[in-house]
């Protein structure tokens, strides 16, 4: 799983060290850097991988918000935005020994990409973008796939044969054979440009039904336990497995069907 982190504000000794070693405490492989420097701003973005973090990405989030306050890179009353392009098309996964698409197999790649996005997974770019305010997500899209020749190409390099596209994304190929306009989008988080607006250090100070880490629900108790009755009126039926015998490791849990 990838992460960017970004920095920006006043040039000064030592920004992109401090960065790092933060990324070594907490298990992060920094894979890319860009960093740039215009008078005396300093701006860089990280590409980083947090399969192997030892925390979670909010606590990471908070270290480097207050790493970046012991820095004096956060100045109040300030709206910095900047877009994230250049994304990976492709990451390999371990768990599948293959490429695997970075978002959906259904983003564009870029025309720089086009001819080698099969026989050079790894250096392939999507056209797919982000939008950071203060150094926080507030909005991600991309340019969609329109012909079914690029999609076809997409599924090559993936390892999909034709006929295994045809079976499973068939209805969607030929629609794209009737012919789709060139199309994309971008999808705006509200509740985080309002945790911004509001000086929010947490977004779920501005979501009305926040979860908690567990994904239950503070004002409704859900997810709770539900009667047979229930269960009936669903069509659903729990299925206990067998008990395990001494000596196994398996153990004994509950299933819906």
């Amino acid at each position: 799983m990838k992460a960017v982190i970004t920095v920006i504000g006043k040039d000064m000794v030592g920004i992109l060290a401090k960065v790092s070693t933060v990324c070594a405490e907490k298990g992060i492989n920094v894979i890319e850097v860009t960093q740039s420097i215009l008078q005396d701003m300093f701006a860089m973005i990280m590409i980083v991988d947090i399969s192997a973090a030892t925390v979670p990405i909010s606590e990471l989030s908070d270290e480097f918000d207050t790493l970046g306050e012991k820095l004096g890179l956060i100045p109040e009353n300030a709206w910095n935005f900047l877009w994230v392009t250049d994304f990976p098309l492709f990451e390999y996964s371990e768990e599948e020994q293959r490429y695997v698409a970075c978002h959906h197999p259904f983003t564009a790649v870029q025309e720089a990409s086009r001819e080698t996005m099969t026989s050079d997974r790894a250096n392939a770019r999507a056209r797919a973008y982000d939008m950071v305010l203060n150094g926080n997500e507030v909005g991600g899209g991309s340019i969609r796939i329109h012909t079914p020749e690029d999609q076809y190409r997409m599924f090559e390099a993936l390892g999909f044969s034709d006929e295994s596209a045809r079976a499973q994304f068939g209805y969607f190929i030929q629609a794209l054979e009737y012919g789709t306009p060139p199309h994309g989008g971008i999808a705006f988080g509200l509740d985080r440009v309002a945790m911004l607006l509001t000086g929010s250090s947490s977004i779920r100070d501005v979501i009305a039904f926040p979860k908690t880490q567990k994904a239950t629900c503070l004002l409704t108790d859900a997810p709770d336990t539900v009667s047979a009755r229930q269960l009936r009126e669903l069509g659903l039926r729990l299925r206990e497995t067998p008990a395990a015998n001494p000596g196994t490791d398996s153990g004994q849990e509950a299933k819906t069907e």
